[in-house]
């Protein structure tokens, strides 16, 4: 069973990157923390020999630093390999190898009276360039019925732990706006005006960003950061105490800039 950390390493993604996860292990010990907190495209990918060697690496690495390293999947993972495979169950965490849980789709937990929920999934912008079944997977958004399942969970939570972006978070891209991915980050956009979290993690495009959205009809302010990827090291990288962060989402929520 993983012990509930008190500071968090969280990073963005890392596409099966093992020179830089060694250098996240790393920081994270002199950082005093007890856990790193993926936000998706971790480079699950165990039908490839390169990236399976990777997987193999972490639980040495992570035994030696004395650290769990929990993940949500991303659009960049061999989602049928991911969700098809019968993980043991360390509710509400899927324990991949030792130390290393996948948080699936709509779990909740609490880690220092903080309630948290994952979501993990997006939409690949390279989707024309990957091969369906191989590189690229139909499961990579929410379905309706995860979307749903999601929203009927009654009660508020504190911090929402993603890869895609809320929708009204505007970032420049560079390109058109895509439909379907569009779609998913409303989807993401209704979690969070429905279930009302303060603070949402996640990684996805590659930028490192800090939006705090405000709904004055409602009420809601959520603070959203956004983490960069692995080639971009320090903006891939953010430490949370949790007592710390609980304050936070205390100032967030009673109207405090934060």
């Amino acid at each position: 069973m993983p012990h509930e950390p008190s500071r968090l390493l969280v990073a963005g993604d890392l596409h099966a990157d093992e020179s830089w996860f060694e250098n996240l292990v790393y920081y994270a010990r002199e950082q005093r923390c007890q856990a790193i907190l993926q936000l998706g495209d971790l480079g699950y990918w165990p039908r490839i020999k390169h990236y399976d060697d990777f997987l193999r690496s972490l639980p040495r690495q992570l035994e030696g630093a004395d650290l769990d390293l929990y993940f949500v999947e991303g659009n960049h993972e061999d989602l049928d390999a991911l969700f098809d495979t019968d993980f043991p169950q360390v509710r509400p965490f899927r324990k991949i190898e030792e130390r290393v849980y996948h948080l699936p789709r709509g779990a909740q937990w609490r880690w220092h009276g903080l309630r948290f929920v994952s979501v993990g999934g997006g939409y690949s912008l390279d989707k024309e360039l990957r091969i369906p079944g191989y590189d690229w997977f139909e499961r990579e958004t929410l379905s309706e019925g995860e979307l749903h399942a999601i929203l009927e969970e009654r009660g508020e939570i504190d911090v929402l732990v993603s890869h895609d972006c809320p929708a009204w978070v505007a970032l420049e891209l560079g390109m058109l706006p895509i439909a379907a991915s569009l779609s998913h980050r409303r989807a993401l956009a209704t979690i969070v005006e429905r279930r009302r979290p303060a603070l949402c993690l996640h990684g996805h495009l590659h930028r490192r960003h800090r939006t705090l959205w405000e709904d004055e009809e409602s009420g809601v302010r959520c603070l959203v950061i956004g983490l960069a990827d692995e080639t971009q090291h320090s903006a891939n990288v953010r430490v949370f105490d949790l007592a710390e962060l609980a304050a936070l989402v205390g100032r967030i929520r009673g109207g405090e800039a934060p």
